[in-house]
């Protein structure tokens, strides 16, 4: 059956990606989703990281295991519509994805330390000028990992254990000169990192009052050839305050490179769609609201969500429960951003579904109808003045959209508004003649199983009759003849679209599937997503790829 306008969408945005991906798919025919990051990203918790071993496993687990808790059944869920100001959507990031994060930058901090040169100093240690001559470290195991939120949305972030070593030459001075090497085995290091997450006056995130303090509670150090006792004592001293500084300066870099890096991802991003041969941008405003909320249980950052090119007209509320927190990612998009975008996507080009490739529509058609079943040959006087068999040949019935589609989000489904024109031809003799226009005025019922169906990694459709795309409503008005029609034509019609409602249903949940992307970056898996009284939530989880860890290296 020919789709709709071949539609492409790209954008560089994670958030929008995942609003997009559920979204648009499930009103729209013929639709393409591309996601081009410039870099790809999100931060990280871990209640308590854990050795090599434990990371591993964790990573794996990440990759394999599907959670069955449902977003759908929530009658006995408390939840959470408080928000400081206006927002339109709200990203959460879980533990898992804190935990999940905190391994890659861990790497990623690690390998900037791995080989690094320290600075030089020389001490007067029992007479002995001693200079310690280009150190650097080396075998970096960095420490377990956890963290703890303070009020004012500071977090601390404690660092304790691992182990380094480190290498120089060393030069001794008094009367003569002793030269040799040192060796330093460096382990328990304690190291706290407090930083308080904010918003710029532009709405970009912002780590600020950042404080670090480190301590090595292991030095063991070697001489060759070996002096006096108390010059290793000295040493020790110097080493703990100098690779201090050096880690915390190193630390507090890597979170400013970290906090760019971020910024640059959630930049408001402009979303490219192409209609046929006509390309229009939209603008889908990322700015973060300065409601931020971060607990030990998840990081809430709400956006004001509304593309630029128009404001919300009304409060907005979003639905968030605190029992949100399986998945790595929830994204929270309000009904009335759901529904400007929509008002906006529909201004972009002529969508069409021709009807009349359908068979069950071509019997509809026919001039000529059965003893037992009506069709448009029943509506019209005169059916001799058009082709022989063009009803099921030559005829057409196309559908395209009148005006921007509206949702209204209940508990557990949705309900979205179609106003669509739709026009009748026949051959007559080597012309199509127009014969009928009506308009047309459905509602479509979107169920969280139709949204879960769809989602799952191997969709097999029409599992359940739940699963499907119902008309709840549906209203022929507007009638416009052009030829001749039978006195209660208008009757006539309304009873043969509605007896083809469940043709009509079956062929919205075949069309309207969910388009996924291929990136390269990462992959979205086990979806969950649902519908709760004016918010759409979708959680998901990620598997990345180490071609982004290496796009966004710090």
């Amino acid at each position: 059956m020919p789709s709709l306008s071949y539609i492409r969408i790209i954008t560089g945005s994670p958030s929008t990606f995942y609003f997009l991906l559920l979204i648009l798919p499930s009103y729209t025919v013929g639709l393409a989703l591309e996601y081009e990051p410039d870099f790809a990203l999100t931060t990280r918790k871990n209640y308590e990281t854990i050795n090599p071993e434990e990371e591993e496993a964790i990573q794996q687990n990440t990759e394999v295991i599907q959670s069955n808790t449902k977003l759908g059944h929530e009658s006995n869920v408390k939840f959470d519509n408080d928000l400081k100001q206006n927002a339109g959507m709200l990203v959460r990031i879980t533990p898992r994805m804190i935990n999940y994060w905190t391994i890659e930058l861990k790497r990623m901090f690690q390998k900037e330390l791995e080989n690094k040169e320290l600075p030089e100093f020389s001490r007067t240690l029992m007479k002995l000028n001693v200079s310690i001559l280009t150190p650097r470290i080396h075998n970096i195991i960095l420490p377990r990992f956890s963290y703890k939120i303070q009020s004012n949305n500071t977090m601390e972030v404690i660092l304790h254990g691992g182990s380094a070593q480190l290498l120089s030459s060393y030069r001794a001075v008094y009367r003569t000169i002793r030269e040799g090497h040192l060796e330093a085995n460096l382990s328990s290091f304690v190291i706290n990192l407090k930083l308080k997450i904010a918003t710029t006056f532009a709405g970009k995130l912002l780590l600020e009052d950042i404080v670090c303090g480190a301590e090595i509670r292991s030095i063991d150090i070697k001489l060759t050839p070996k002096l006096h006792e108390l010059v290793d004592q000295g040493l020790r001293i110097e080493l703990d305050e100098t690779v201090s500084v050096v880690i915390c300066e190193a630390l507090e870099a890597f979170t400013s490179k970290f906090e760019e890096r971020l910024n640059k991802l959630i930049r408001s991003p402009i979303v490219e769609i192409k209609v046929n041969d006509t390309v229009t941008h939209l603008l889908i405003d990322t700015t973060i609201n300065n409601d931020i909320t971060l607990t030990e249980d998840y990081f809430d950052f709400s956006l004001l969500g509304t593309p630029a090119v128009k404001k919300l007209e009304s409060d907005v509320h979003l639905m968030k429960s605190p029992d949100d927190k399986v998945k790595m990612v929830y994204l929270y998009i309000s009904e009335s951003v759901l529904n400007i975008f929509l008002k906006q996507l529909t201004t972009f080009g002529d969508t069409t579904l021709q009807l009349h490739a359908d068979p069950e529509f071509q019997k509809m058609l026919r001039l000529k109808c059965s003893d037992d079943e009506e069709c448009m040959g029943d509506l019209l006087q005169d059916t001799e003045l058009y082709v022989p068999d063009s009803g099921t040949l030559f005829s057409q019935m196309i559908i395209k959209i009148r005006s921007p589609l509206v949702a209204s989000i209940r508990d557990n489904f949705a309900l979205i508004d179609l106003h669509l024109t739709s026009f009748v031809t026949y051959k007559q003799e080597d012309i199509d003649v127009k014969v009928l226009e009506f308009e047309w005025l459905a509602t479509i019922h979107v169920s969280n199983e139709y949204l879960n169906e769809h989602l799952a990694e191997k969709y097999e459709p029409m599992k359940n009759i739940n699963t499907s795309l119902k008309v709840v409503n549906l209203v022929i008005n507007n009638i416009t003849p052009y030829v001749e029609m039978i006195s209660n034509y208008g009757e006539h019609l309304l009873r043969l679209i509605s007896q083809r409602k469940k043709l009509l249903e079956k062929l919205l949940t075949e069309q309207c599937s969910l388009a996924k992307t291929t990136s390269t970056f990462y992959k979205a898996i086990y979806y969950t997503a649902s519908f709760r009284n004016g918010t759409l939530v979708i959680g998901t989880d990620l598997k990345w790829s180490p071609d982004l860890f290496y796009q966004f290296n710090i």
